[in-house]
């Protein structure tokens, strides 16, 4: 942009930032320092508005009339504001859109009310639900009102913050620690499968300890701990998972090149991604794992068509990621679970990107049930199969995936089936004999063996102990 263009940028910039409604927790997870300098000396200098803390953790202020930027910011703010306009034009805010409004999975409404979006409803009802008690955010968790490992990880750090907004005012410093520690096995307890679960508490409980200490804190202090804490985790969620599709839109355009090279001028090409269950931007704060190279790659003009597998029994893949998607505006086809093999066999499908829920410290992933079968099926046919996660993910105590604990739900998940009849109403029908018993196991193990690579917030790792350790220092895992 020229030095003429300033003036035009600025009012450009400060109006799209008052239109989009942006907010701290945003503002600090950009990587680019002008943008984030211009928007602190804005929001500092200008007469501002409160904005609705949606769809970010923490409420902001920033500056609503594009006009008085001019008298007030210095010439030396120019360039500052320039980056804002720059990034405003050039980079996405988010994937998750809905019907225009930006939105997370999870934020803070106010002190004692956590919302979510209510997955149980989707794809025919977009919800909102509130959460204003620990009990209330382990149903929320155990029944699936949110699902997905990194978001499994943000709500039970929430979890921990609103067990502490349940204490009194007078409650001493071992009443907060046995709180959390009440709070931490009834939330370990929800869902034992994914490990950000088990780290999302453990880092509140250890940031409120570090405010407590030997002679004991103040309640207040220890939920100002907690809440800073949670808003941290969900953050810095939504931050790896656009590292993530960064990462992982570089390894499509490496394969929408190779598949150029061999073409025909004429032919039509496309990048065939194959997915299991939902990793999109639902099943973690923001942008997703295995859906947000796709994302990513989309937004740069590449020509995506995603294979979306319908993933029985809770079918998370037909309701969630196909929703998902077309909200995007990405090319998807819903898919039977056993029709993937057929198209990799087929040459229909030119990569296969899942999820994850835990992935041991020598590669080993746990993902969605069924995901070992896609992988032996992309191994059979010379397919890349990659592992997308952030590195929360990832238990570094854990060195075999055969020890990782698989959950077991419900029968009536397998046996029923729920949907949108003709008259708009839900309901719910069953699919076998009344008497017939099911099995439901949530997860299964793929062995590292059969994982071309595992793609993370800091780039792509060969699925391995070495591998992970030429990304991760000892001092990284957590």
């Amino acid at each position: 942009m020229d030095a003429f263009d300033v003036d035009a940028a600025m009012q450009g910039a400060l109006g799209a930032v008052g239109q989009l409604r942006l907010s701290a927790a945003w503002v600090l997870r950009r990587r680019h320092h002008a943008f984030q300098n211009a928007v602190r000396i804005v929001a500092s200098k200008l007469p501002a508005v409160e904005l609705s803390p949606r769809p970010c953790a923490e409420t902001w202020f920033v500056p609503s009339s594009a006009g008085a930027i001019q008298s007030c910011l210095g010439q030396s703010l120019r360039e500052s504001v320039l980056g804002v306009a720059r990034i405003l034009q050039h980079e996405p805010v988010s994937p998750m859109r809905v019907d225009g409004t930006w939105y997370r999975t999870i934020w803070l409404k106010d002190p004692d009310v956590v919302q979510i979006i209510d997955q149980r409803h989707l794809p025919h009802e977009f919800v909102i639900e509130d959460v204003r008690s620990l009990d209330e955010m382990s149903i929320v968790i155990k029944d699936m009102h949110v699902r997905g490992a990194g978001l499994i990880g943000c709500a039970a750090a929430y979890g921990m913050y609103l067990s502490l907004r349940e204490l009194s005012k007078t409650s001493s410093a071992k009443e907060v620690r046995e709180r959390l520690e009440h709070a931490s096995q009834q939330l370990r307890a929800t869902r034992p499968t994914a490990v950000n679960l088990r780290v999302g508490v453990e880092k509140v409980a250890k940031a409120v300890e570090s405010v407590l200490g030997p002679n004991g804190g103040s309640l207040e202090a220890a939920l100002g701990a907690a809440r800073k804490e949670a808003a941290r985790i969900t953050d810095e969620d939504a931050d790896f998972c656009r590292r993530i599709g960064e990462a992982g839109a570089d390894l499509l355009q490496q394969l929408y090149e190779r598949k150029k090279a061999s073409a025909s001028p004429e032919d039509k090409l496309t990048i065939n991604v194959l997915t299991h269950c939902n990793a999109g931007w639902l099943a973690f704060a923001d942008w997703g794992s295995a859906l947000s190279p796709v994302y990513a790659a989309f937004d740069k003009g590449l020509p995506i068509h995603v294979w979306v597998d319908e993933t029985r029994p809770r079918n998370q893949g037909a309701s969630l990621t196909a929703w998902e998607l077309a909200k995007h505006g990405v090319r998807h086809t819903v898919i039977a679970d056993n029709a993937g093999g057929h198209l990799m066999r087929t040459g229909l499908v030119d990569v296969v990107i899942t999820g994850a829920d835990r992935v041991s410290s020598c590669g080993d992933a746990c993902n969605k049930i069924g995901t070992y079968l896609k992988a032996l099926a992309a191994k059979d046919n010379n397919l890349p199969f990659y592992v997308a996660l952030p590195s929360s993910t990832i238990d570094w105590r854990l060195k075999d995936g055969a020890d990782i604990p698989i959950e077991q739900r419900g029968d009536e998940e397998v046996k029923y089936a729920e949907g949108l009849c003709e008259d708009g109403k839900r309901r719910k029908v069953l699919l076998t004999p009344a008497n017939s018993s099911a099995g439901n196991w949530a997860f299964d193990v793929t062995p590292s063996r059969l994982v071309t690579g595992l793609l993370t917030e800091r780039g792509l790792s060969e699925a391995s102990e070495k591998g992970l350790a030429a990304l991760f220092s000892e001092a990284d895992r957590t």
